[in-house]
């Protein structure tokens, strides 16, 4: 996808427009060629591309540094598959007018189902909520998707960044595992977006399912999460009679068992 055609590129710059401002946005491409963007009327735009795709926490730790280099002093997360609301940038200085001492926040965000994030985390498997406070909120009580937060670059330093092992799955966890001893000041925002949770097509669905494993068992090793096993024993077996091929059962035992020998 081109990233001009991305719905958070899109919804970004209605928010920018909306807000009567111009925003710095880093591009970050991991296609395998690079591609030709034309310049955009809400952005000071910089482009950085790195076919290797070694995972979004490394590419959030390097839009922070960047981020540093030019002193500024918010990070903007955003996934391309999220639609913002117009309202949002908009949304997010309202809160630090009304909260001057915040360092984090986080967006309300849905998908045809219902809320995506914030969400619960339980035994290390994630759970919808049905609704959401707004306003000020303690991090213990809450986890959240990367996509849509907002975040103080001095924050984001102190946390340490992503860590770059996480590619995709629990980078987001193990991001606020890491924020947790740093206590910020966080705020909860309205519902300020969609998010498209990614279904890996079936051709795709085994090797998907192969980081998802070492995911989970790593961010288990981390954090200390006892029943990592029959969550991952779980969603092999749901996988597997999905897709009619019990290779995901194998893989699960696989690893589960080298895990075990160490």
């Amino acid at each position: 996808m081109h990233p001009s055609d991305c719905p958070a590129f899109r919804s970004l710059a209605e928010a920018a427009i909306f807000l009567n401002t111009r925003v710095s946005l880093l591009i970050y491409d991991n296609s395998p060629h690079p591609q030709i963007y034309s310049p955009h009327q809400a952005f000071n735009t910089l482009y950085y591309h790195n076919p290797a795709n070694p995972g979004v926490g490394q590419a959030y730790n390097y839009a922070a540094t960047i981020a540093q280099k030019l002193k500024k002093n918010w990070l903007l997360l955003a996934d391309q598959d999220t639609r913002f609301h117009p309202s949002l940038l908009n949304e997010y200085q309202k809160i630090l007018v009304s909260f001057p001492n915040t360092n984090l926040i986080i967006p309300q965000l849905k998908d045809g189902n219902g809320l995506v994030s914030p969400f619960d985390l339980k035994g290390g498997r994630a759970f919808r909520r049905k609704n959401v406070s707004t306003g000020p909120a303690n991090l213990e009580n809450h986890c959240f998707i990367n996509s849509g937060l907002l975040i103080h670059t001095a924050l984001f330093s102190t946390a340490g960044g992503y860590d770059s092992r996480f590619m995709l799955d629990f980078s987001d966890l193990y991001f606020r595992f890491k924020l947790l001893p740093c206590k910020p000041n966080m705020v909860i925002a309205p519902l300020l977006g969609t998010h498209a949770l990614a279904v890996p097509e079936k051709m795709n669905a085994l090797p998907r399912f192969q980081l998802y494993t070492k995911a989970l068992i790593d961010f288990s090793s981390l954090t200390n999460i006892k029943t990592f096993k029959f969550q991952l024993l779980l969603r092999s077996l749901h996988l597997a009679l999905r897709m009619g091929d019990f290779s995901f059962i194998a893989v699960a035992i696989k690893a589960l068992a080298k895990r075990e020998s160490r």
